[in-house]
C-alpha cells in the first residue's frame, strides 16, 4: 500500500484520528448553560450528601439500628439502602 505525502501529514504521529473541536472548546452558550447546571447539581449532591452523613452518624451514636434486627450500622445500610457492604 502507498501512502502519498499528503495522506502522511494529516495523520496524527500517534496513529489515532484527531477530532475537529466541538462546540468551540466549551466557549458557546449551550455549553456555558450546562456547565452552570452542572456546577449546581454539584453543590446540591455535596450538601445532601453533608446531611446524610451527620444523620447517618447519629443514627449510629445511637445504635437505632438494633430495632432493625440489623448487627451494626455498615450490615443497617446494606439492608435499608441497598449500597454495597464496601461502599457501607
Amino acid at each position: 500500500m502507498v501512502v502519498t505525502a499528503a495522506a502522511e501529514l494529516k495523520r496524527p504521529s500517534s496513529g489515532r484520528r484527531t477530532r475537529p473541536a466541538c462546540r468551540n472548546f466549551g466557549g458557546d452558550a449551550k455549553s456555558l448553560a450546562l456547565a452552570v447546571r452542572i456546577a449546581a447539581h454539584g453543590r446540591a449532591l455535596a450538601a445532601r450528601t453533608s446531611t446524610l452523613f451527620v444523620l447517618i452518624a447519629e443514627y449510629d451514636e445511637t445504635e437505632a439500628w438494633r430495632g432493625d434486627g440489623a448487627v451494626s450500622m455498615p450490615a443497617w445500610m446494606v439492608q435499608s439502602l441497598q449500597i454495597s457492604p464496601g461502599t457501607a
